[in-house]
């Protein structure tokens, strides 16, 4: 089964939205072809229920795709088992293989990159507690990602704004 986002889902999606969302389907195909490229982004299924989250969590009409996009991908990290730690979370993570005599391994990647960051050898021999500290690193690795996430998320919408303008146009 094709889990691609072809234009006919997205205006699938988009008419699911503007049932709830009158203002959002006021200039019809238009809002398909301007939403299609953050759409596309995801698989169908992960698109589908981003809308419903956009339905059950947004009092504004219309939403915008600052909106779908972040709950796609919430919704896309929960689906693939790779959800966003908490920094606590993160320095529970961290702690649990605070051992001088032993290399950790780390499975969530900022975890890792944090810990290297401030160096495994200072936490593990610290005299103080560095939870603070780490916090600090783990919350900007984070805000890092999330930003990262929109530009390459920008990137691929004009990516995709442009081919299906050119479609379009072929017309």
């Amino acid at each position: 089964m094709n889990n691609q986002v072809t234009l006919q889902d997205a205006a699938k999606i988009i008419d699911r939205l503007g049932r709830y969302f009158p203002m959002l389907v006021r200039n019809g195909s238009e809002v398909v072809n301007d939403w299609y490229p953050f759409i596309a982004q995801f698989p169908l299924d992960v698109a589908q229920a981003a809308a419903m989250y956009v339905i059950e969590n947004t009092a504004f009409d219309p939403p915008k795709p600052a909106v779908f996009v972040p709950a796609a991908r919430m919704l896309l990290q929960h689906q693939t088992g790779q959800r966003e730690l908490t920094a606590a979370e993160a320095w529970h993570a961290a702690c649990k293989q605070l051992n001088p005599y032993k290399k950790p391994h780390y499975e969530n990647k900022l975890v890792s990159q944090a810990v290297h960051d401030i160096g495994y050898l200072n936490l593990c021999t610290a005299e103080h507690d560095m939870f603070s500290r780490f916090e600090h690193v783990y919350n900007i690795l984070l805000q890092r990602e999330k930003d990262e996430f929109k530009i390459e998320s920008t990137l691929a919408s004009i990516g995709l704004y442009q081919s299906n303008i050119a479609k379009i146009e072929a017309k």
